[in-house]
């Protein structure tokens, strides 16, 4: 793409695409900076000698993968926001340090946060309530969760941890490390997730995510030796599947069989399904609370559907709703 036919689609199709694409992903995505990448991606493109049969296709699949990374890190920007307003004041420093950054926000963005997050109200609820439009509510959410995130960027909610694929994640992963003993179990290395606190607030995760396309329309096994040490309150292996959007379509995290207190070494393994649809499957061990997980030989494997699958998608759905009036002894 040289510098006349970039001219050229900056005058005729860019404002089509980007109004396309504000459309197409309901304003949750800039159309205009995911063209602009498109193009910019292009230049590069050219500049390496690569040859494009069709620059308006290529140009309309870059800027909507590029719209549509940015609606995710959006949806993941909320999550984590949301999760830091529901904080109970026992979990100490925490909640403390996000009411000082709401505190630091300008007096409207702090207002349109509150709204949104603590007191549940959709946009439009919130635009109705101030007078304002739903487009203003936006942008201050926008705007908000930014600064936030900058404010709170010394309390990150995930963070690398020293074993090679692997990441620290959970509601306090600075309470927690992972790495590798030293030791080995029936000849593999063992990691240990332990946590580091005194008095902890919540969980750590040794995880990893990634994409799902090997077993999709499959039934897939993460399975491992696990071993609890001083274990107050539970850990785990545990699995996700995830849809369109990021919604799970699959969960399991072994809440209805977990491993506390001391033990020696035990088979532990979660079971699900991956559906047609499926963009992203994440795994780990859970550890919450204080104590230490040791973990040796988790493997992932394709099995057949004779094997049940486990946690809540391995409970069939009853015919109909039953006592519904509380009257059943």
């Amino acid at each position: 793409m040289n510098e006349e036919e970039i001219r050229h689609y900056l005058r005729e199709s860019f404002p089509r695409l980007a109004a396309g694409l504000e459309r197409r992903f309901a304003g949750q995505a800039s159309g205009e900076d995911a063209v602009q990448e498109a193009v910019v991606r292009a230049w590069q493109h050219t500049r390496r000698g690569a040859a494009v049969e069709s620059w308006d296709g290529w140009l309309a699949v870059v800027a909507t993968n590029a719209a549509r990374m940015e609606v995710r890190r959006r949806l993941a920007e909320e999550r984590a926001v949301t999760a830091l307003a529901s904080l109970r004041p026992v979990q100490g420093h925490r909640t403390a340090t996000v009411a000082e950054a709401m505190e630091a926000l300008p007096p409207r963005q702090r207002q349109i946060l509150r709204l949104h997050y603590y007191e549940d109200l959709e946009i439009a609820e919130i635009a109705r309530l101030l007078e304002i439009s739903p487009g203003t509510v936006k942008s201050a959410l926008h705007r908000g969760r930014q600064a936030l995130a900058r404010l709170l960027r010394p309390y990150e909610t995930t963070r690398r941890s020293v074993v090679i694929g692997w990441m620290l994640a959970g509601t306090h992963p600075q309470e927690y490390t992972f790495e590798l003993t030293g030791d080995k179990h029936e000849g593999l290395p063992v990691a240990s997730l332990r946590c580091v606190a005194d008095e902890p607030g919540g969980f750590g995760t040794a995880m990893q995510m990634f994409r799902p396309e090997e077993y999709q329309g499959k039934r897939i096994r993460v399975s491992g030796r696990l071993q609890a040490r001083g274990v107050a309150d539970h850990m785990g292996l545990w699995m996700r599947v995830d849809g369109p959007e990021d919604h799970p379509l699959a969960f399991d995290n072994m809440s209805d069989r977990p491993i506390t207190g001391t033990t020696g070494w035990v088979h532990a393994e979660v079971v699900l399904d991956v559906a047609p649809e499926a963009t992203a499957v994440a795994l780990g061990v859970l550890l919450t609370g204080g104590g230490e997980a040791l973990i040796s030989g988790i493997r992932l494997e394709e099995v057949s559907p004779d094997v049940p699958v486990t946690g809540d998608g391995g409970r069939a759905l009853a015919d109909g709703p039953r006592n519904l009036d509380f009257t059943e002894g």
